[in-house]
């Protein structure tokens, strides 16, 4: 389960139309199908819209979505996000998001993720340190994660090819007062991003691969708070810029991930997922 899964990193890919406005809105549309989870299909939708104020820049966050289980009956959970940045130098930015996970469900009800970060760039090449604190009740696998995530891009001009970003991120989590036994103290997991801008294409890949716990990416944007140790993730997308108001994403993502059921009190191995999202962006 995860929250406005990716589309802020959807959005910040089409750099080329956001820089020029101060204003933008991006709604979103969502569908998973789930294998081998205790979980069976999940239907989400909303949006985001931020606001760019000289040095600052802020973003506010809303979702809801539609959880079917397999032995249980449909749960909800709503997302509530604020995300606030600045430019305190020519060439280092530093952010901040909460994150606030409303849900029916036990393991993900009043769910909390702080987060911070920065990033230096020289020239082309960005590098940055993102850090999260995530707070979960008794039902989850812990009671609280902390994920620290240092990563590196580098832009270059590959002619016909058009811009092309690469970056490579590295996710250490760190779990305390674990509720589960066995439940490993330190997860590792490893994150590799290739993004395209020719013409009004934007095109992107990426894969990921290791362990870890209720995973949080994409300025806290994206969180897996369900009670799950991601394993593998491939996402590809693609991007089309009508002009540089309006754009539009469609995106595909497959993971395997561990899953854990506080009722049945046991793990499902080897848990697949696809998602499907649909989305928009309007400049102002």
């Amino acid at each position: 389960m995860q929250s406005l899964k990716t589309k802020l990193l959807l959005s910040v890919f089409l750099i080329s139309s956001l820089e020029a406005y101060d204003k933008s809105f991006f709604p979103f549309l969502s569908y998973t199908s789930y294998s081998d989870s205790f979980k069976s299909r999940e239907i989400s939708g909303g949006a985001y819209a931020s606001k760019k104020s000289q040095s600052n820049f802020y973003r506010f966050g809303f979702e809801y979505k539609d959880i079917e289980y397999e032995n249980i009956q449909k749960k909800y959970q709503v997302d509530l996000i604020a995300s606030f940045e600045r430019k305190i130098a020519y060439n280092t930015k530093i952010y901040a998001t909460l994150n606030l996970i409303l849900s029916d469900l036990y393991q993900s009800d009043k769910n909390q993720v702080y987060f911070f970060g920065f990033n230096y760039n020289y020239d082309k090449i960005y590098l940055g340190l993102d850090s999260a604190f995530s707070i979960y009740n008794y039902k989850s696998l812990a009671d609280g994660v902390l994920e620290l995530n240092p990563y590196i891009y580098y832009w270059f001009d590959a002619l016909n090819f058009g811009v092309i970003k690469t970056e490579f991120r590295y996710y250490y989590t760190s779990v305390s007062s674990q509720n589960v036994d066995d439940l490993s103290k330190t997860n590792n997991f490893y994150k590799f991003n290739i993004l395209q801008n020719v013409g009004n294409f934007v095109n992107t890949i990426s894969f990921g691969f290791g362990d870890c716990i209720n995973l949080v990416e994409d300025k806290a944007f994206t969180v897996y708070n369900n009670n799950e140790i991601q394993k593998k993730s491939l996402t590809a997308s693609v991007g089309y810029n009508f002009n540089k108001k309006t754009s539009m994403q469609l995106m595909y993502v497959q993971r395997d991930f561990d899953e854990y059921d506080p009722l049945l009190e046991n793990f499902l191995k080897s848990a697949k997922s696809t998602s499907y999202i649909l989305s928009a962006n309007f400049n102002f």
